[in-house]
């Protein structure tokens, strides 16, 4: 059994194979870490916060979103020969000219617990645009003074950082100056999969336990008025810590099978 085989298999709302599959082994909570509270300083999005049951955030989404679907992803984890019971990981909501939510949880392991969420705002010219000063005031009220505040490359665009928990502080260069987004890179905030197991624990020896994120897109290049807002947080150590766990589990469900007396086909 090769450990690169260890990966999720995900897709949308269900998990499909080619061939018979049992219901999986258990994952139980092993990893217990509790809600964040900082004075001064909130970590969530409209009421989605780390460490906050599953279902109580998904619950936040469909109050916000009464008329639209919540879609979602179904996830197992496990080798070739052994897989876990399915688990939810993943939540979208919204997309349309306004706004879009995005829920991400980890395995069971953490209680299926909310490790990042990620809001997109639009503000389109007809409604009226917020001005950058506005959108920074606002941010500073709910989130405390930026760690970092950049102007992204050539572009216009503005990204200001929080480092929350831990030391609060980046002492890492490479984490520090790519700080936002992005599904391939391991400290951000998407889906959970244990395979990136190495760098989420990388990550989680930054100098933070959390890291806020908001990218600022403004509609003119004078940065004057906001056309869009993203707005998103992970929580590098409870994601850390599941797929540590998740991957020993694995290991010792695979040394169990390995063990196994198999007889001699018939020839």
């Amino acid at each position: 059994m090769k450990i690169a085989s260890f990966a999720l298999a995900a897709v949308l709302g269900l998990v499909s194979t080619a061939y018979a599959r049992d219901d999986g082994f258990d994952i139980p909570k092993t990893v217990d870490l509790p809600m964040p509270h900082f004075d001064g300083r909130d970590i969530d999005i409209v009421g989605v916060k780390p460490g906050q049951p599953g279902d109580e955030a998904v619950s936040i989404l469909k109050a916000r979103f009464p008329k639209e679907d919540i879609s979602f992803h179904n996830t197992d984890i496990g080798t070739d020969q052994v897989h876990s019971q399915t688990f939810n990981t993943f939540y979208t909501v919204g997309g349309d000219i306004s706004e879009k939510m995005q829920l991400f949880l980890s395995s069971p392991s953490a209680g299926s617990q909310v490790i990042g969420a990620m809001r997109d705002k639009y503000f389109p010219k007809a409604d009226g645009q917020p001005t950058m000063d506005t959108i920074m005031t606002e941010l500073t009220k709910k989130y405390g003074k930026p760690d970092r505040d950049i102007i992204q490359g050539n572009s216009p665009w503005r990204t200001v950082s929080w480092y929350i928990g831990g030391d609060g502080k980046c002492a890492k260069q490479w984490f520090c100056e790519w700080p936002y987004y992005d599904h391939n890179y391991s400290h951000h905030a998407a889906e959970y999969n244990p395979a990136y197991l190495k760098e989420y624990e990388k990550d989680m020896e930054v100098g933070t336990d959390y890291v806020v994120t908001a990218e600022i897109r403004p509609e003119d290049p004078d940065m004057s008025r906001v056309s869009s807002l993203t707005v998103s947080f992970v929580d590098l150590k409870r994601r850390g810590l599941s797929a540590r766990e998740d991957f020993n589990l694995v290991m010792s469900k695979q040394a169990e099978f390995d063990k196994k007396p198999v007889a001699a086909p018939e020839l």
